[in-house]
């Protein structure tokens, strides 16, 4: 699939561009990522050709952010209006309500990651389970 969007074409080869110099990437190296020849990336940053829709993608893989190609926004940005916040203060409060009950202090590091798996698992099923924050918690501390 081609991104083919005429009016686009310039703006979405510019910020590949900005992404390839961001990451410290010349032409040659980033036209072999892609696979193809350092002219026809040329081509594609001025707006000049398409890019498959698919090559963009396997971009992600070696650090090219992608949605700010696509949309001009960064990923970490646009991720972070994708968070459920009212569920990340649910999770806190309770691994604090878990540790304050044992006198037990988590490292930022641990409370963290413990937060990171269960907002993975409580988004997934929707609600929080008072039983999942001890099976973890447990199991962490």
């Amino acid at each position: 699939m081609l991104l083919t969007i005429e009016k686009e074409g310039p703006v979405l080869g510019k910020r590949l561009a900005e992404e390839r110099r961001r990451l410290g990437l010349s032409q040659h190296v980033l036209s072999t990522i892609m696979g193809f020849g350092r002219s026809a990336l040329a081509m594609v940053e001025t707006g000049k050709t398409p890019i498959d829709a698919q090559r963009l993608i396997d971009l992600g893989e070696h650090g090219v952010d992608v949605i700010y190609v696509l949309t001009g926004e960064k990923s970490a940005l646009a991720a972070s209006r994708l968070i459920d916040w009212a569920l990340v203060e649910s999770i806190l409060r309770g691994i604090r309500r878990w540790s304050n009950k044992r006198g037990i202090t988590l490292t930022a590091e641990k409370e963290a990651l413990v937060l990171k798996l269960l907002y993975t698992r409580f988004a997934a099923e929707g609600v929080i389970d008072e039983d999942g924050i001890e099976e973890t918690l447990r199991l962490a501390a």
